[in-house]
């Protein structure tokens, strides 16, 4: 399993079992854009510790997700997430 990591002005993200997204400058445009925006909704739902949304279109596009993918965003310690793929 190889990993890749990907940083953004606040964040470091790992992207755990790819090789390398499809498209790297969505992903890390999903990285500044997608986990502020999870962030944001953990802080409007602070008794949530877990959220399923649909995936971006940068989502999508980094991953090349397929239809009726859905993302599962969990809230970890010091303010982490963990997005899964669905």
């Amino acid at each position: 399993m190889n990993n890749n990591i990907y940083k953004s002005s606040s964040d470091i993200h790992i992207a755990a079992g790819l090789d390398s997204p499809v498209d790297p400058i969505a992903a890390q445009q999903s990285c500044e854009i997608d986990a502020a925006r999870d962030r944001e909704w953990f802080r409007e739902n602070p008794g949530q510790q877990e959220r399923i949304r649909k995936p971006s279109i940068r989502e999508i596009m980094a991953l090349a997700l397929p239809p009726g993918t859905e993302v599962k965003v969990r809230r970890g310690p010091h303010g982490s997430q963990i997005r899964e793929f669905i």
